[in-house]
C-alpha cells in the first residue's frame, strides 16, 4: 500500500454533512451506473429509495445534523438530484445547487457490469489510490474534485450547513480526507448506506 493523503481546507466557514442518494434502480438491478450519459437521466430512485430519503432527512433534522441556514449541493446524476429535491422539500428555506464535481466515481470499462466488480476495484485501491486500471477514475482524482467543490462552496457561503448529496465511493473518499487518513484506506471506513446522512464537520 502506498500512502496518498489529501488535506481538507482549514478554517472552514461552514459546517458540512453528506447524504448518499436513496436506493436507486441501479442498486436494485445490481449494475454499475457511473457514466453521465446513463446516470444523468436514468436509474433514478425507487419508491423505497424515496421513503429512505424522507426518513433519513427527517431524522437528521430532529438530531440537528441539518440545522440553521442550509444549502444543498447535489451530484448531477438523477438518483442524487431526486434525493436532493426530496431533502430540499423537507428542509425549511433550503437552497438547491448542482455540482458535477459530486457525481459518481467513473468505473470506466466496467460500466453496465454487475456491481460485484466493485470489490476488485477496491482491492486495487488499497494498494494504489492513483490507479486507473480499466479506465476507472482514481481515488486521488475523486478526492481532488470533491475538495475543489468544497473550496468553491467556501467562497460562496458563510455560516451555512452545507449538505453534499453524492454517492458511496465519493463520500467514502471524502470521509478519508476529513479524517486525515490515507486515501488507499477509504473502503476500510464505515461504508455509507443508501440515504444515510452523516456530519463531516461541526466547525462554523
Amino acid at each position: 500500500m502506498t500512502s496518498t493523503v489529501r488535506t481538507r481546507p482549514e478554517a472552514l466557514k461552514n459546517r458540512y454533512a453528506g447524504l448518499r442518494h436513496g436506493q436507486s434502480e441501479g442498486n436494485v438491478q445490481g449494475v454499475v451506473v457511473s457514466d453521465p450519459k446513463r446516470g444523468e437521466n436514468g436509474f433514478g430512485l425507487t419508491e423505497e429509495g424515496r421513503r429512505q430519503v424522507e426518513r433519513s432527512v427527517r431524522d437528521a433534522l430532529e438530531r440537528k445534523i441539518i440545522t440553521g441556514n442550509v444549502v444543498v449541493y447535489t451530484s448531477d446524476f438523477l438518483r442524487a438530484k431526486e434525493t436532493a429535491e426530496i431533502a430540499v422539500s423537507l428542509i425549511p428555506g433550503a437552497i438547491l445547487q448542482y455540482a458535477g464535481a459530486l457525481r459518481e466515481r467513473s468505473f470506466g470499462e466496467l460500466e453496465g457490469e454487475r456491481d460485484t466488480v466493485y470489490e476488485g476495484v477496491w482491492a486495487q485501491d488499497f494498494y494504489d489510490a492513483t490507479h486507473t486500471k480499466r479506465g476507472v477514475e482514481s481515488v486521488a482524482s475523486v478526492a481532488d474534485r470533491m475538495l475543489r467543490c468544497i473550496s468553491g462552496i467556501e467562497k460562496e457561503w458563510k455560516d451555512f450547513t452545507v449538505l453534499l448529496v453524492s454517492h458511496g465511493d465519493p463520500l467514502n473518499i471524502l470521509s478519508a480526507v476529513w479524517e486525515g487518513r490515507c486515501l488507499e484506506t477509504h473502503r476500510k471506513l464505515n461504508p455509507w448506506q443508501t440515504a444515510e446522512v452523516r456530519l463531516f464537520s461541526s466547525e462554523v
